[in-house]
């Protein structure tokens, strides 16, 4: 059963600036980062059943390469 993920302005500006943050620290690090958040979120949409809720009707994921 796939679901809907909605992404706040907030969270939204924080993957960009820990985006921003590993580029600075590695080359190329800040996409990695950036992909490896986009794999994750498709994974909860598709399967939101595979992850645990963290409040209310939130559900919450950890990337295995960056934790989150």
């Amino acid at each position: 059963m796939a679901c809907r993920v909605i992404i706040t302005a907030a969270a939204e500006l924080d993957i960009f600036e820990a985006t921003d943050y590993y580029e600075k620290q590695l080359t190329g690090l800040g996409n990695r980062f950036y992909k490896e958040i986009i794999f994750y979120l498709r994974k909860l949409e598709n399967h939101p059943q595979h992850y645990s809720f963290l409040f209310d009707q939130f559900r919450s994921v950890s990337t295995e390469v960056f934790l989150i």
